[in-house]
Formats: structure tokens, C-alpha cells, sequence
């Protein structure tokens, strides 16, 4: 608290310590000092006493002073006051004289300039006055002894009507308080999973957030069992998409994003061949390719694909035994086996 000196003077000093040197060491610990010059008085020596240009008055005559005084109690910007026995002390402010303040009220003397008011109790605002005093209305509060309504700071609130103090301020549902304020609850981060994007891409991860995940190409939310041969109903084009909501508890709503490759068909080595895929569980992009064994031939597509609608290209593959024609003789001679000369062979085998 800063303490306050009015000094009036009539003319200039005469005798003892400088009042110059003395108030430079009183401003130097924070006094501050009001000069008031009365008629014939020295203005150099007001000036150097004052705490500034605004702090001095020179005035015609004393009659000024009262009216000074008014001027310098509102000066003084009252911010507490002091409880008083003495109520009589505001009975001045009603017409019958008495029992002026409110009955949520009392009277108080201003800390700063002595002015006394009628101040409505805590958690009640108004000039308290009578009949003036009502309660704080909810998201505010007012301390005892203080004449302004404050507001709680933003996402909070009070639990009701008539709060007297900073403390009865709540942080709304889905905000935690962080010093003296109040922060939006976080859920873990999202990211991304491989095959898919988040929509919005910088989706946020504080309370009311809601994020949803779109897979690439080849790729299906969750699982890809649903998955149909038709383009315009594939997973990834699905409408709408899975979506997740921070709560105030600080988790998500749903299950993890994540993306399952489009899978195909297991394609089984042919009899007598065999296969060499790129990968093992046949998921979208993978190639097989097919041989057969030594005498046999491949019978449909040697090179197969896995698209993104989960179908393979090309064409069932097997192995075809290799088989040679009959043989061709001169009817004087004799072919063993006799199948030989009549039907076709199969690879290896041997005819005389």
C-alpha cells in the first residue's frame, strides 16, 4: 500500500530542513505527495516537492479546499474497504437516515480515502444501498470487502449463484485447469496407419476433436473381408468413414485406426509345378509365377497378379502331361510295347 501526503502551503519555507531535499527521500520510498499552493505561494518550490505535474493544485483561496478534497478522495480509486461498527456512518445515504445499507450489506470506511459506503457483502454485487444488493450471477464471484465483480476466467464456471471467491470457479466439462486457467483436456495423438490418412491430415488432438481415416488404394479400415469385386463400393471408397471423438475422459471414442491390405484368394501350386509369389499371404500387389515339371506343360497364365479389388489376372494354371504321337513303322515290323504304334505316349516312355 502506498501512503499519501498532502501538503498545503501558503507561501514558501522559512526555516529548518529543506522540504525539496525531504520529499525527493520520501518519493524515493514510494510516497507519493500532493502539493497544494494557496494564494501567494512559491510554484517552483510546489513543483519540486509534488510527486508530478498532476499532483499540484493552486488554488485562489482556502475556500477551494473542500472541493480539492472531494477531487483528491477520487483520486485515490477506493479498491478495498475496512468493516466499521459505526453505521450511522452511512445513514446519510437514504432519506429516513437510517439503516441505509442493504441487508446484505454493511458499511465500510475506503482504505484509501476514508470515504465511507454501504459495500454488499461477498457473493453479492450492487451500490449497497438498500434493496440494491443481489446475488453474483453464476461464472462470477466477489470477495468479501470488495466492491467489484470479477469473472471467471474462460471454459469455467461457478456451480451456482453467490460465489465469493476465485476458487469456486470450475473448469467446464472437457477442460482441466493449468495454473490459474483453463486448458482443453489432450488424447493421445493420432497418427496416421500405414495405408491410410487421417482426415483432417493435422488433426487435433484436444477435447471435442473428431478425426476419421480414409485408406489408400489397395487398402481396407479395419478388415477386408466385406470386400466386394465392384469398384464403386470398395472399402476404401465407403461412405461415411470410421470416425473417432476426443471425450473429456482423455481417451477416444472407437477402436485403433488401422488399414488391412486388399487380400486375394490362396492360389495352390498345380500338380506336378510349382509357384514362386512375392509374398506369402497373397495381400494386393503380389505376383506368382508358375512352372511345371520336366514333362509337363503349363496350361493357363504363367504370370498372376493380385489387384486392389482382391481378383487375380489371368487364368487357372495346371500342368498338362507332355505326350508323343503315335510311332509310324513298316507294317513288317513289330513296335513294343503295341500301344506304342497306336496311341501317344507319355514323356519317357520307351518303345522298340
Amino acid at each position: 500500500m502506498n501512503w499519501i501526503i498532502i501538503l498545503i502551503t501558503d507561501g514558501a519555507s522559512t526555516s529548518g530542513y529543506s522540504p525539496v531535499e525531504i520529499s525527493r527521500q520520501l518519493k524515493g520510498n514510494g510516497v507519493i505527495i500532493f502539493a497544494v499552493g494557496v494564494a501567494q505561494v512559491n510554484t517552483d518550490e510546489v513543483k519540486s516537492v509534488a510527486s508530478s505535474k498532476d499532483h499540484i493544485y493552486i488554488l485562489k483561496d482556502f475556500d477551494y479546499i473542500k472541493s480539492i478534497n472531494e477531487y483528491l478522495k477520487k483520486e485515490t480509486n477506493e479498491v478495498s474497504w475496512d468493516y466499521t461498527p459505526d453505521h450511522f456512518m452511512c445513514d446519510s445515504f437514504c432519506e429516513n437516515r437510517t439503516n441505509c445499507c442493504d441487508f446484505h450489506a454493511k458499511c465500510y470506511c475506503g482504505t484509501r480515502g476514508g470515504d465511507y459506503e454501504c459495500v454488499c457483502d461477498a457473493g453479492y454485487q450492487g451500490t449497497g444501498h438498500r434493496h440494491q444488493c443481489q446475488m453474483c450471477p453464476k461464472g462470477t464471484y466477489k470477495k468479501f470487502n470488495r466492491k467489484a465483480l470479477r469473472k471467471c476466467p474462460e471454459h469455467s464456471t461457478t456451480p451456482g449463484e453467490g460465489s465469493t471467491s476465485f476458487d469456486d470457479c470450475k473448469c467446464e466439462i472437457g477442460y482441466e485447469k493449468i495454473a490459474k486457467f483453463c486448458q482443453p483436456i489432450k488424447c493421445a495423438q493420432l497418427e496416421s496407419p500405414d495405408g491410410g490418412l487421417l482426415i483432417p491430415t493435422n488433426c487435433s488432438d484436444t477435447f471435442g476433436s473428431k478425426c476419421s481415416l480414409r485408406c489408400k488404394e489397395g487398402f481396407c479400415p479395419f478388415s477386408c473381408h466385406l470386400a466386394s469385386a465392384n469398384p464403386s463400393i470398395l472399402p476404401w471408397n465407403r461412405s461415411p468413414l470410421p470416425t473417432r471423438q476426443c471425450l473429456e475422459t482423455g481417451k477416444w471414442t472407437g477402436e485403433d485406426f488401422f488399414c488391412e491390405k486388399m487380400r486375394c484368394p490362396v492360389l495352390d501350386s498345380p500338380l506336378h509345378g510349382k509357384d514362386n509369389c512375392s509374398g506369402l499371404h497373397f495381400v494386393f500387389g503380389t505376383t506368382c509365377q508358375f512352372d511345371c515339371e520336366a514333362g509337363y506343360e503349363l496350361q493357363g497364365s504363367r504370370l498372376r497378379t493380385c489387384l486392389v479389388d482382391g481378383t487375380w489376372t489371368g487364368s487357372q494354371t495346371h500342368c498338362e502331361e507332355i505326350k508323343c504321337e503315335p510311332l509310324k513303322h513298316n507294317m513288317q515290323l513289330k513296335v513294343k510295347p503295341e500301344k506304342c504304334s497306336n496311341q501317344k505316349m507319355p514323356f519317357r516312355s520307351k518303345c522298340r
